[in-house]
């Protein structure tokens, strides 16, 4: 195994915590002398780009943020086509992460079973996924530094990174920062209400329009 592509299924592209947990793996191979890429998902059919690049590689990434209990739909949009484009090789590796909002890192299992279903019907092996909790606390600065929120974190992603090398199957893993859920709670809370004040919407937070 000597190439790896990521793709990061996020809307928010750079800046979002999916991009940060596949840059972390991806950076780990680069230092490894792996030839690595990452290709954002566009929220339009796969292009001849995409395919291309899926070829020239062994092992493919897949990053994304939970949208209720699924993967967002430009991924599975995405997915579709590769799936059903008969130029996708099918002698890939793939490995999935997911991140949600939510404390609890098991609500990303049930999109991570999508991603092992769709490993399946591909024809691609399925090296697992990891499933993180409390995404928003997860940012680069704070894996770069190394900071004691994310401690378990790093050591999932650098286990699931000795483990992809060796081509072993974990399937699924859970992890989320070390916080308090009281306090990772408070501080959602506190942001939202924030949000609500700054564009004038305090008001609004009671509101039940569908009640």
């Amino acid at each position: 195994m000597n190439n790896i592509l990521l793709l990061v299924g996020s809307p928010r592209r750079k800046q979002s915590t999916s991009n940060c947990l596949g840059s972390y793996l991806l950076n780990q191979f680069n230092k490894d002398g792996f030839n690595t890429n990452k290709i954002f998902i566009n929220p339009i059919k796969a292009e001849v780009k995409l395919v291309d690049e899926i070829n020239k590689s062994d092992l493919v990434i897949v990053t994304f943020p939970l949208y209720v209990d699924c993967l967002p739909a430009p991924v599975i949009r995405t997915f579709t086509e590769i799936l059903n484009n008969k130029e996708v090789e099918k002698n890939k590796k793939i490995f999935a992460i997911s991140n949600c909002g939510f404390p609890e890192a098991k609500h990303n299992l049930i999109a991570l079973k999508m991603m092992k279903e769709f490993s399946k019907q591909i024809g691609w092996q399925w090296l697992g996924g990891l499933a993180v909790g409390m995404g928003a606390a997860v940012n680069e600065n704070s894996l770069i530094n190394k900071s004691r929120i994310v401690k378990d974190v790093i050591k999932k992603l650098d286990y699931i990174y000795i483990n992809l090398k060796e081509d072993n199957n974990m399937d699924l893993i859970e992890v989320q920062p070390s916080i308090p859920k009281w306090l990772y709670i408070f501080m959602g809370n506190m942001g939202w209400r924030y949000q609500a004040f700054k564009n004038g919407e305090w008001n609004s937070l009671s509101d039940k329009p569908y009640k």
